[in-house]
């Protein structure tokens, strides 16, 4: 079967063109009959993609700016029923279409999700390729929860009548989540290749980067609960998990104990703080929208400074990122401290959740009964404990610790954080030895925690 690539873009990325020119390589391999649509979305400008010199490239444009929209018009006039996406600041090796295009030719698979890699150019990307933020997530046997659209596909052929991306409830982000846990709720589960060669993303070193994107997708998973009845996707008693950040009693955050050099780990554990409480404050923000009760205030601009201004501190050029030693999760001493000491102090000034009334109370007990995770947490977390201890060694590198972690069901970043939790304070496991400390600036940084 040949293949249509769709490529939603309002052509403000700087990579668009290498986007169409890495595609239209790749689609080559798949014959005369294959297709790379151009939807350009939010304006009528096409420059960067003239004189492309390819049969095969189509350019449609449409006023409204909307991705999932752009997406669903490329659905519609693809010649072939084998659609694969990318986004528009994705580079894609030149066996892509091959290998998605057979997984979805050669069954009645509806789906399938791929590995997306980030281009790493400092910290930020650095963490951001490492925690493999841009996989489609595991489901209990390994497949896709859902498909990410930086790298998947799908045979419209075969996709339930009257399914498309919604562009109604989502334009920047959720849309492929919930699009994806439609398909499951109709009984086709994404198919992940995980051998599959990795689309790669290119992504801006700014910390923004982190905070606007998770609080985005904040926003997406408050939506996706509320309006589309997705409850994988709630997080029920958010509001009393925020209240315990800005108070400072959290420690369950990471610490990627796994790196031997305190730079690395002060630097990523300050990134994956911002990741994980601007995805909060954005589904707080939206969940007191959608309730008609606010929960937080936020002061968007200054909390944004503050990102930044922390991020700083931290920052070191990283253009050789030294392997983990996944023997050494939990056992790094200056790492168990409470809560970072610049973080409470920070949300307490620009982001506050609202005091503590009745009605929030009532909101918070209405979240946590109508909404629960479809997946029980403690019999995965006790399957993942009982794997690792079994293990004669711990994995070697983080593709292999990445592989071990999906077999069970858990996303990358969830799953050491979760095994760091569990071995915290552990004794090493036998015949590993400890790497010795590299001292670093970034050491200060760590002992203020």
């Amino acid at each position: 079967m040949s293949i249509s690539v769709v490529v939603p873009t309002t052509l403000e990325r700087a990579a668009i063109r290498e986007t169409v020119e890495s595609v239209l390589r790749s689609a080559a391999s798949r014959g005369d009959e294959a297709e790379v649509l151009v939807v350009v979305n939010g304006t009528t400008a096409r420059p960067p993609l003239e004189n492309m010199g390819s049969p095969m490239l189509k350019v449609v444009t449409v006023e409204r700016r909307s991705a999932p929209g752009a997406r669903n018009i490329g659905f519609r006039l693809a010649h072939n029923d084998v659609l694969l996406f990318v986004d528009d600041d994705c580079i894609v090796p030149s066996s892509w279409c091959q290998e998605l295009g057979t997984a979805l030719g050669s069954g009645d698979r509806v789906a399938v999700a791929a590995p997306v890699r980030t281009l790493v150019r400092g910290s930020v990307t650095a963490f951001i390729d490492y925690q493999r933020l841009f996989h489609a997530p595991a489901d209990d046997t390994g497949e896709a929860q859902y498909v990410v659209t930086a790298n998947c596909g799908l045979r419209r052929d075969l996709v339930p009548g009257g399914l498309f991306f919604d562009d109604r409830n989502f334009n920047n982000a959720g849309e492929d989540t919930g699009f994806g846990l439609s398909l499951r709720d109709a009984g086709h589960t994404p198919r992940w290749l995980g051998n599959a060669e990795p689309v790669s993303h290119r992504l801006s070193e700014a910390v923004e980067e982190i905070s606007e994107r998770y609080a985005r997708y904040g926003r997406a998973h408050a939506r996706l609960h509320t309006r589309k009845a997705h409850p994988e996707a709630a997080l029920p008693g958010a509001l009393d998990w925020y209240r315990s950040i800005v108070d400072g009693r959290d420690d369950g955050y990471r610490r990627f104990s796994e790196f031997p050099d305190p730079a690395v780990r002060a630097a990523f554990t300050v990134y994956d703080l911002i990741l994980h409480t601007s995805f909060l404050i954005g589904y707080l923000e939206e969940l007191g929208r959608e309730w008609g009760h606010q929960l937080v205030r936020v002061d968007h601009p200054a909390l944004r400074a503050g990102w930044r201004r922390v991020a700083r501190q931290v920052a070191t050029p990283i253009t050789d990122l030294a392997a983990p030693d996944y023997s050494q999760l939990g056992r790094d001493p200056a790492a168990r401290r409470p809560v970072a000491q610049w973080l409470p102090p920070l949300l307490r000034q620009h982001a506050r959740p609202i005091s503590a009334t009745p009605a929030c109370s009532k909101l918070d007990a209405l979240v946590r009964k109508r909404f629960r995770f479809s997946v029980n947490r403690h019999l995965w977390r006790g399957r993942l404990v009982d794997t690792w201890t079994r293990l004669s060694r711990p994995p070697d590198t983080a593709e292999d610790m990445a592989s071990l972690l999906r077999s069970q069901g858990g996303s990358f970043r969830e799953g050491c954080q979760e095994l760091e939790g569990m071995l915290s304070g552990r004794q090493p496991i036998a015949g590993a030895s400890p790497r010795p400390e590299r001292r670093s600036g970034a050491c200060e940084v760590l002992a203020r925690w």
